[in-house]
């Protein structure tokens, strides 16, 4: 009796999180934007979802799994919001598995706070079930085909059911390019590391990177693709002008921006930017700082880990007051344009929004090296975040950067979240994990 009980308060959290979604969900309007137009596509192609498919491939994108679940739910808005319920619970669940140390409610409860704190509305801007069908489940897919990876850095037997259903798991993840990067690198990562330490090559992983490999065959070689970045330049007419590290540093601070100075940029600069409180990167810097002090006691190090906390303050969190009394921080929260901050080198002022968040990415990173005496844990949290920021950075060598919106952010956020939910697990435990990088006494067992 008293282990059910300790189930069932396992799983209320999640409970909460999917009351919670359904109720968001019963209030959402569908049938706008991108969802009215998949839901007229059968139409004018007599009902022949692949020859639409033939279309999408040859003149559009290489999402052809993806957009054939669009189709076969799209006439279904009810079938949709049970789904996409399941899809964010999905989300907190593996990442609540993959968190180290023992499974607890106190962790489970902290992982669905920060999913309650991500700004769900980044899920509308090409309407809601063709934004969500492309962005959430992709990473709802892509963390549960992962999650096979626990038991392998365990030293057990993979769980045969999750393997298989990881197959279309991975399948529908890798068919959308920003997650089929994140994937390749995590697999890619670790398919290396396993090699070290066991000296073998594991069938599932293999597997995975076979389709991930595959996947961006057909990503780089598709004619929609291709064809499409001539048409997608009319949302940014400017692009093709400019160079390569302007598009470099386009991604970077346009990606930092929504974090550190909490200035949300992703409508177009044309709609203006909107002030936000971004609780999330706040909780990341907070907890971060907290593993430093509690895990070294070297004074500088202990200083740098509250650099990112004092930039997230002043231009962040309480960035609009301080700029109404301090010009150059309004200054500097004001500086992202669409075509970056405008660094000119004529100009040393002009360096002043990146050097800033240059030196938040140094806080963090050095911070994150300091926060685990376990190194291994250090370089793997390092791996994340970068690998967060980079799906994010990637934006700004596609015409589409401010077009398409909030909804690319998805996977840097994400990243925040995991790393930020290990340093709470960390904590929480007390003490600090071994290279175990997965749950001590995961509820999936080895098959």
């Amino acid at each position: 009796m008293n282990r059910l009980k300790s189930q069932i308060k396992l799983y209320i959290p999640f409970a909460a999180l999917a009351l919670w979604m359904l109720m968001l969900h019963l209030s959402l309007d569908v049938g706008f934007n991108d969802d009215a137009a998949y839901a007229q596509a059968l139409a004018q192609y007599n009902g022949n979802i692949f020859e639409y498919l033939k279309y999408r491939y040859f003149n559009i994108n290489s999402r052809q799994i993806i957009d054939g679940a669009i189709l076969c739910i799209i006439r279904h808005p009810t079938l949709w919001k049970l789904c996409d319920t399941a899809a964010a619970v999905l989300v907190s669940w593996c990442i609540a598995e993959l968190l180290p140390g023992k499974r607890s409610a106190a962790k489970n409860w902290f992982v669905v706070l920060l999913v309650f704190l991500y700004p769900f509305d980044q899920m509308r801007s090409a309407g809601w079930i063709a934004t969500t069908m492309n962005y959430l489940w992709v990473l709802a897919f892509g963390l549960f085909s992962l999650l096979v990876l626990k038991d392998i850095v365990r030293g057990k037997k993979p769980n045969i059911i999750l393997s298989i259903l990881s197959i279309p798991a991975i399948l529908y993840a890798a068919n959308q390019e920003q997650m089929c990067a994140v994937l390749l690198a995590v697999l890619g990562v670790f398919a290396v590391w396993l090699w070290i330490r066991d000296r073998r090559i594991y069938p599932i992983i293999a597997a995975h990177l076979s389709i991930v490999l595959l996947s961006i065959v057909h990503i780089l070689t598709c004619p929609g693709g291709i064809s499409r970045r001539a048409y997608e330049t009319r949302w940014f007419p400017d692009f093709d002008k400019m160079s390569v590290f302007r598009k470099a540093e386009l991604g970077f601070s346009s990606s930092l921006y929504e974090f550190v100075m909490g200035k949300s940029l992703s409508m177009s600069t044309q709609l203006g930017s909107a002030d936000i409180i971004n609780f999330i990167f706040a909780a990341f810097c907070i907890l971060l700082a907290v593993s430093v002090y509690k895990n070294n006691r070297n004074m500088w190090v202990r200083a740098a880990s509250l650099v990112p906390v004092v930039c997230t303050a002043v231009f962040g969190v309480f960035g609009t007051y301080i700029g109404t009394y301090v010009g150059w921080v309004s200054d500097v929260r004001e500086a992202m344009t669409a075509y970056g901050t405008g660094i000119s080198f004529s100009s040393i002022k002009s360096f002043v929004p990146d050097l800033i968040l240059g030196l938040v990415c140094v806080g963090v990173c050095v911070s994150l090296w300091f926060a685990f005496k376990d190194k291994l844990w250090s370089l793997f949290m390092i791996f994340i975040a970068g690998l967060g920021l980079g799906t994010r950075i990637l934006m700004g060598f596609s015409p589409t950067i401010w077009a398409s919106q909030s909804r690319t952010f998805i996977f840097m956020y994400f990243a925040i979240i995991f790393c930020t939910a290990v340093m709470f697990a960390k904590l929480a435990d007390g003490k600090d994990e071994s290279n175990e990088l997965c749950n001590a006494d995961s509820g999936v067992q080895a098959g």
